[in-house]
């Protein structure tokens, strides 16, 4: 469910993200003021934590200045904050790859903007590589989700011979006229940059996710395995 959406339903502006870890304590960052104009992974200020975006995930070395991102540019997501865990019981070893001089190396993908506020693209596994070109598949949700007939949707790395990874993309519709995902696709090609364009489709009647109501892209693409996809030239060419 798109932000402005979920301020319909709730019947306030008062929505916003927050944005916490177990290993940090809960929630690390957000938004002092939630009535402000939604826009895709937006969180906001650390909330009592420090938060760095880093050209490196790299837990063996100690970080230098150079490993910071610019505003704008995205990276990994590194957070100091007084509440961060001693370490994992009993995995020293998953400690030493999370945990660096009081810096939690936390997965994610995202960048400060000018402003100094925290937005999300994703976690770094989910990340497509397609011949060195990374994508973020929330990107996509996000231009499927401002689709009024779609209920859902989940985009996934697939393999490609060529390119190495593609886009696959599961969607859930209203209905599955042909005008209807004519109409989809359309509004995808105005605002993805083609190599962000998914390569083949499923229609799901839902889309897998976690006990806590979380993506699982990994079942969502076996899922897809073995179903046939659109044939999107025959749709398209009507």
């Amino acid at each position: 469910m798109a932000w402005e959406d979920i301020r319909k339903w709730t019947g306030t502006r008062r929505v916003c993200n927050a944005y916490g870890i177990t290993e940090t304590g809960s929630w690390v960052a957000g938004l002092d003021d939630a009535d402000v104009p939604a826009e895709d992974g937006l969180i906001g200020g650390g909330w009592g934590a420090v938060i760095q975006i880093l050209r490196t995930d790299d837990t063996t070395r100690p970080l230098q200045l150079e490993d910071r991102c610019s505003p704008n540019e995205s990276g990994y997501v590194w957070l100091n904050t007084p509440a961060l865990m001693k370490g994992y019981f009993g995995r020293d070893d998953l400690t030493a790859k999370a945990v660096l001089d009081g810096w939690f190396m936390t997965g994610d993908i995202g960048f400060l903007d000018d402003r100094g506020r925290l937005l999300l693209r994703g976690r770094e596994r989910d990340e497509i590589n397609k011949g060195g070109m990374k994508i973020y598949p929330s990107d996509i949700d996000a231009v499927v989700e401002r689709f009024a007939k779609a209920s859902d949707v989940c985009a996934f790395a697939l393999d490609d011979p060529i390119y190495g990874q593609s886009v696959g993309v599961a969607i859930v519709l209203t209905d599955h006229e042909d005008a209807t995902i004519s109409a989809l696709h359309t509004q995808m090609r105005s605002q993805l940059a083609d190599h962000k364009m998914p390569s083949r489709w499923w229609l799901l009647d839902d889309i897998p996710r976690t006990s806590r109501g979380k993506l699982n892209r990994e079942a969502v693409k076996i899922a897809c395995d073995g179903r046939p996809a659109l044939d999107l030239p025959s749709i398209l060419g009507k």
